[in-house]
């Protein structure tokens, strides 16, 4: 049972440590990718990143880079770093949220804010709208009261025209034709009878 033990302990180690030697492949855009080269065509690079597999097109590439003994150490030493710090906060009780190490009731206040700050922000939204529908409400019936004074007056105006007419049809067969100061004063009336009713 111990060799069992030591066996995985030394294959699980073999697997970190050949997880870190790491080949950049750095993009024309001049991003660039780490993992392990699984394959390398004439048309494409497959890769193995952390999250899984990726197929670049030889296109898109720039260079490949194979990682020097330096950057081999730096690497170990940093993930050897970023898992004793691990270590000591899961120890401490901490979470890991937004990148930073909190304690439970941090991120539960962090939560809090955030949701106080979405409440607050559709509030905002809710009013925002509300006063831009009486806005436009408004606007309607302002809209609908200006066509029906329109729409009023062109009625006083076609009834105006029309008692023109009829005294002007009138002074055309009557031989007592009555003077143009007669009819402006027959539409003054007609006016005042239409803005009365």
């Amino acid at each position: 049972m111990k060799d069992l033990y030591f066996k995985s302990i030394a294959v699980f180690g073999f697997l970190a440590s050949t997880s870190l030697q790491a080949d950049t492949v750095v993009m024309k855009n001049l991003e660039s990718l780490q993992g392990d080269l699984i394959k390398d065509t004439p048309d494409w690079v497959e890769l193995r990143v952390e999250y899984g597999t990726l197929k670049i097109p030889r296109e898109k590439i720039l260079r490949i880079e194979a990682d020097s003994p330096e950057m081999l150490a730096e690497r170990e030493a940093k993930a050897a770093r970023e898992k004793e710090l691990t270590d000591q906060m899961l120890a401490e009780g901490k979470v890991k949220y937004h990148g930073k190490w909190v304690t439970p009731q941090e991120k539960a206040a962090e939560e809090a804010k955030i949701a106080e700050a979405k409440r607050r922000k559709l509030k905002e939204i809710a009013a925002a709208l509300k006063k831009a529908a009486e806005a436009l409400a408004l606007k309607l019936n302002q809209e609908k009261q200006q066509l029906e004074q329109e729409a009023a007056q062109a009625q006083v105006d076609a009834q105006s025209q029309k008692q023109k007419d009829q005294l002007l049809k009138q002074q055309r067969n009557n031989p007592y034709r009555p003077s143009i100061n007669s009819v402006d004063s027959v539409n003054g009336q007609t006016l005042q009878q239409l803005q009365q009713n």
